[in-house]
C-alpha cells in the first residue's frame, strides 16, 4: 500500500470533512468515514457517527483495504449486509493503482444501496482521491527541493536562487563580503570573529550555522572553536596550521596560527591532496 497516511495534509481538514457528510447523506447512512492508508493502520481522516456506535463500518473498511487489488476493482463500490448492519465501501486509489485510502458508508440495519446512490459513493471517492494524489505531489515535490538544496550544499555551491556573497550586518548597515575573502572563522561565545583580507567582522550566530552558510567545498572545520579556507592553508605541522591573509592583506599582517581539533584532524587530512 502506498503511505496515504503521510499526508495528512493532502487537502485542507474541512474537505475530508466535507466529503464525508456529503457521502452519508448521498447514501442516506448515518455512519461514514474517510481513512488514508498507513503501514498495518488505518488513519482516519473524518469521520460522521461515533466510531463506537459502528464498529463494523472500521473493520469493513479494513477488510475492503486487504482485499485491494485481487478482490476491489478500480472505484468499485464493496458491500456486506447482514441482518444487522450495512456498510459500503470504496478503496482510492492513485494514477498507478496503488491504494492511498478508503471511503466507507455504514448503517446499523439492513438497507439496499440502489445504482445512483453506488455512483455518488464512488464519484465522491474519486474527488477524495484526488484531493490525496495532489498531496502526495506536494509532498514530493517538496522532498525533491531538500535534496537539491543538500547537494548544493555538499557541492559547496550557491543553491538556485541564492546569492553566493554574505551579507554582514554592522550597526544599521549591511555589508557585502566575498566568500574568497574570508581567511577563517573564530567561535567567541554567543558571537563568531569572520576574519576577511583586510578586516574583522563580529557577527551574532554559531559556528554551525556559519558553516550552513559557507560554501561546503572551500571551508573545513578544524576546531571546535574555528573554521578555515582551504585555499589560505599555508602549512600544516602537529597541531597546527598557518593561514595566509592572502593578496590585499596588509603588508605587516602575518601568518596566522591556528590550532587543529584532534577530532578534526583526519578530516582536515582527507581534504587535502598529500604528495
Amino acid at each position: 500500500m502506498a503511505g496515504g497516511a503521510d499526508v495528512l495534509a493532502a487537502a485542507p481538514p474541512q474537505l475530508f470533512a466535507d466529503l464525508v457528510h456529503l457521502a452519508a447523506v448521498a447514501c442516506g447512512a448515518p455512519h461514514a468515514l474517510l481513512a488514508l492508508a498507513g503501514p498495518g493502520a488505518l488513519a482516519v481522516q473524518a469521520r460522521q457517527g461515533r466510531a463506537a456506535a459502528m464498529p463494523e463500518l472500521d473493520k469493513f473498511c479494513r477488510a475492503v483495504l486487504r482485499a485491494v487489488p485481487a478482490a476491489v476493482g478500480f472505484n468499485e463500490v464493496a458491500t456486506s449486509l447482514s441482518h444487522t448492519h450495512f456498510c459500503a465501501a470504496v478503496a482510492l486509489r492513485g494514477p498507478a493503482g496503488d491504494v492511498l485510502g478508503v471511503l466507507g458508508v455504514g448503517a446499523p440495519s439492513p438497507v439496499a444501496l440502489p445504482d445512483d446512490q453506488r455512483e455518488a459513493l464512488a464519484c465522491l471517492a474519486r474527488r477524495a482521491t484526488d484531493f490525496v494524489a495532489q498531496g502526495l505531489a506536494q509532498q514530493a515535490l517538496a522532498d525533491q527541493q531538500q535534496q537539491l538544496a543538500a547537494a548544493f550544499r555538499v557541492a559547496g555551491a550557491a543553491e538556485p536562487g541564492q546569492r553566493p556573497e554574505l551579507y554582514v550586518k554592522q550597526d544599521t548597515r549591511l555589508l557585502r563580503v566575498l566568500p574568497a575573502d574570508v581567511t577563517h572563522l573564530e567561535a567567541l561565545g554567543d558571537y563568531v570573529n569572520l576574519y576577511t583580507v583586510r578586516e574583522r567582522f563580529t557577527v551574532y550566530g554559531t559556528m554551525k550555522d556559519m558553516e550552513a552558510r559557507l560554501p561546503t567545498a572551500d571551508f573545513a572545520r578544524i576546531h571546535r572553536k574555528y573554521i578555515i579556507r582551504l585555499d589560505r592553508l599555508l602549512s600544516f605541522e602537529g597541531d597546527t596550521v598557518l593561514i595566509d591573509a592572502g593578496p590585499g592583506a596588509p603588508a605587516s599582517r602575518p601568518a596566522t596560527a591556528v590550532p587543529v581539533g584532534n577530532s578534526y584532524r583526519a578530516a582536515l587530512l582527507a581534504r587535502l591532496h598529500v604528495l
